[in-house]
């Protein structure tokens, strides 16, 4: 064979490649095309969940994999841990507002933290992103956020010149934080609550309790004309209370499980509409208001979950 024999041979089999690539290249264009218009298609004829599950299943065909090793993941999978860290991060910068003084903004910081913390785990439901990772990321996430982060913001506004009996009472709701994330970890391993008290949380969550905790630096931004309720000796008896709520067997209504009658729904609405502008007119007076009503509820969520405790013994029964 010639030198031009093999030029050209070397040639076509150039050319076969440059074919075959351009012709991957356009089959992969072309099913990608059919593909969107079809998810398109169908999610405009499917309306409500089925539409948005339609939606999400095209938001994971079209957004990368990170890779490692031999396994892919989803990028999706990442964004509740994501909303978690950013939960951190705002609980965490809390105290850094607390050191400058600025208590309005800590405690903004504290309810953005819960506001985020509710949307991860919504999040990772809506997407089937939910791992043991992210649940372990989440609680260790709580626990220096509504834990650690609002016992030292009222120590540095009420305690600071009380010396170590304020710290004892910072130290007692920090271990009780800890003590109630360890029994909800727990039991929500083991399953040990019965379906019929769903609706109920045992003792307050963490969430609520840091709430609960910054109350009296909340009535004190409502009116800042009187400090009785920066007083040590209440701030004590109170930050006591709310973390003996925490690890206490007291069941508490859980807000994600009301079931709201249609007789009730508009009267609600309305309720909700009221509050929210008195949320953007006057916040602290507000929360101050919510908390303590919240406060109020326990008598009622105790005295609903031993109704429905006895009713259930008599269904055994029989």
């Amino acid at each position: 064979m010639t030198m031009e024999d093999d030029k050209v041979a070397n040639d076509r089999v150039l050319g076969k490649r440059a074919v075959n690539k351009v012709t991957k290249t356009r089959a992969k264009t072309a099913m990608n095309a059919i593909a969107n218009k079809t998810i398109t298609k169908s999610a405009s004829k499917i309306p409500g969940k089925k539409k948005w599950t339609a939606l999400k299943g095209a938001l994971q065909t079209m957004l990368p994999r990170a890779k490692k090793g031999k396994k892919t993941y989803l990028l999706t999978a990442m964004l509740p841990n994501l909303v978690t860290l950013l939960g951190l991060c705002a609980g965490v910068s809390s105290l850094r507002f607390a050191l400058m003084e600025q208590w309005n903004f800590a405690v903004v910081a504290i309810i953005v933290a819960t506001f985020l913390d509710s949307m991860d785990g919504a999040l990772a439901r809506m997407l089937n992103a939910s791992s043991r990772f992210g649940a372990e990321l989440d609680s260790l996430s709580d626990f220096a956020t509504f834990g650690v982060s609002p016992a030292l913001i009222m120590y540095l506004i009420a305690f600071k010149e009380f010396g170590s009996f304020g710290w004892m009472f910072v130290l007692w709701f920090v271990v009780c934080g800890a003590l109630r994330l360890a029994r909800f970890n727990t039991r929500s391993i083991e399953g040990t609550n019965p379906t019929w008290a769903q609706g109920f949380f045992t003792g307050t969550p963490i969430t609520s309790s840091a709430l609960l905790c910054l109350t009296p630096l909340m009535i004190y931004l409502a009116w800042p004309t009187q400090t009785l309720s920066l007083h040590p000796w209440i701030v004590s008896l109170w930050m006591a209370a709310v973390g003996f709520f925490m690890i206490s067997p007291i069941p508490t209504f859980s807000i994600k499980k009301v079931e709201i009658p249609p007789k009730f729904l508009l009267p609600i609405v309305v309720g909700l509409v009221i509050t929210a502008t008195a949320l953007i007119s006057h916040p602290w007076h507000t929360i101050s208001i919510i908390m303590i009503l919240y406060v109020c509820t326990f008598p009622l969520s105790y005295r609903s979950y031993k109704r429905l405790e006895a009713e259930m013994d008599l269904v055994e029964k029989d």
